[in-house]
């Protein structure tokens, strides 16, 4: 309505003058962005490190760590404002996640999956905090390893980047833009999927609350970018939420769903993987939640240890 008042009208239509564009374009970066006044800036690395789990190293032997480290120094070489510079005295530490899920052997349908997390951090200022990044592609026997992996960077370093360039926004702020849509608010829905995608790379547990409603709101789009920074942020909390967006849906959604609950963790994880893993009638998701499972249930007992030990120090 604000940007209506600003321009003149002509025998009923709406005209523009250059100078009134420039003020609709300001306005609409202030709609957008919060504040016209933060540029966008290339994100420098001066490390690129790439760490991959046993399971993975056993199960996609034809994806070998140094390969996907080239192919990832290629692809953010490539990338718009992202540079490498190995001898810079300043920029960020970017190291890189691959998990995956293996199908079973024998199944002839579904896919595996795999699982990439990016981590962008700082170590000469630790106070700007670490900005993350999450992805979970399906892979089939066959597949080109490059066009998969690639994808996956595509998502992790999308979400790193707009965390990044997105510092200025409190998280108040952003907590602010995920609240319903009020009418005649045109550009709220960009801006609830900037803060999803901030506030999970941020992994800001305040955020667990509104992220589980978003998942179980009638935006579908909105409601994928909500999973990825749940699964993110791996608060407990976010459960059942996930729970219930899970129930009656496809197997891939499934997948993302248990690799959600693994990174949450604790009893009510463990509770409902080990359902899936011994109810689901895909045995690929039956497989996954199994593997999900013996994760959590290996971390639990870390834990448990870790709390015996400290009890027998005091």
């Amino acid at each position: 309505m604000l940007v209506r008042l600003l321009m003149p009208k002509m025998h009923g239509k709406t005209i523009f003058t250059g100078a009134r564009c420039v003020i609709m374009f300001t306005l609409f970066c202030v709609s957008v962005v919060g504040c016209v006044d933060h540029e966008t800036r290339d994100v420098t690395v001066r490390k690129l490190l790439i760490d991959l789990s046993p399971g993975f190293e056993k199960g996609f032997p034809k994806a070998p760590k140094n390969d996907l480290r080239e192919m990832a120094n290629q692809y953010v070489h490539g990338k718009k404002a992202w540079q490498v510079l190995p001898n810079a005295q300043e920029g960020f530490i970017l190291r890189l996640s691959l998990d995956g899920i293996l199908r079973e052997p024998k199944q002839k349908g579904g896919k595996h999956l795999w699982v990439l997390t990016a981590r962008l951090q700082n170590p000469k200022d630790p106070s700007m905090g670490d900005f993350y990044g999450y992805a979970a592609v399906p892979y089939e026997d066959g597949d080109d390893t490059k066009d998969t992996f690639e994808s996956a960077l595509a998502q992790c370093l999308n979400q790193v980047e707009t965390a990044a360039n997105t510092v200025h926004e409190s998280t108040e702020t952003l907590l602010t833009w995920l609240k319903p849509i009020d009418e005649g608010e045109t550009f709220k829905g960009d801006k609830k999927r900037m803060a999803i995608r901030v506030l999970g790379a941020r992994k800001t547990k305040a955020a667990t609350g509104a992220l589980g409603e978003i998942l179980l709101g009638k935006d579908p789009a909105l409601a994928q970018e909500a999973l990825t920074a749940l699964t993110l942020i791996g608060d407990p909390e976010g459960l059942n939420p996930v729970f219930d967006y899970a129930e009656r849906k496809p197997s891939p959604v499934r997948k993302k769903a248990i690799m959600a609950a693994k990174a949450m963790g604790g009893r009510l994880a463990a509770a409902w993987l080990f359902t899936m893993s011994t109810g689901h009638e895909d045995a690929s998701v039956r497989h996954a939640a199994g593997s999900a499972l013996f994760s959590v249930e290996q971390a639990m007992a870390k834990t448990t240890e870790r709390k015996s030990i400290d009890g027998k120090k005091k």
